[in-house]
């Protein structure tokens, strides 16, 4: 019998084959721990534009609109207009995320409000999440 460094080539092969089996077993838990994990990042950096947008709009920086949008698949703070900004901040969205209900809204120089409520879906192949924004600016989370 052949010997690698004190262990014979079937305990290698036991263990390599235990490990292959393990590895399968753990996949399905790693691939929905990785969609879940995406969906929490996209909703933290949505929630963090927002509120950035907004402060913008209150402190009136640069004397301009501040504004969010979806801009092909990534969120977009932006100055100016979404599709012609001045200055602008996007976040690419992981393409295992959908996001739907995402219009272009402003918030208004000075007071930091916006005309209407909005109301943004995220959602991955097993969970998803509402966020609700008041006219006021305040972030539900749902």
């Amino acid at each position: 019998m052949k010997y690698l460094f004190g262990y014979s080539y079937i305990e290698l092969l036991i263990s390599v084959s235990i490990l292959a089996i393990i590895g399968v077993m753990v996949t399905p838990y790693m691939s929905s721990f990785i969609s879940g994990n995406q969906l929490r990042l996209t909703e933290d950096a949505f929630s963090s534009m927002v509120k950035k947008s907004q402060s913008y709009a209150i402190a009136n920086k640069n004397n301009a609109v501040w504004g969010v949008c979806l801009h092909g698949s990534d969120i977009r703070v932006y100055s100016g207009s979404c599709n012609a900004p001045v200055i602008k901040d996007d976040y690419v969205i992981p393409q295992s995320i959908t996001v739907s209900g995402l219009s272009d809204f402003q918030f208004s120089k000075g007071r930091g409000e916006l005309s209407s409520s909005e109301q943004i879906i995220m959602s991955s192949s097993l969970d998803s999440v509402t966020i609700d924004i008041s006219p006021l600016g305040a972030i539900v989370l749902n």
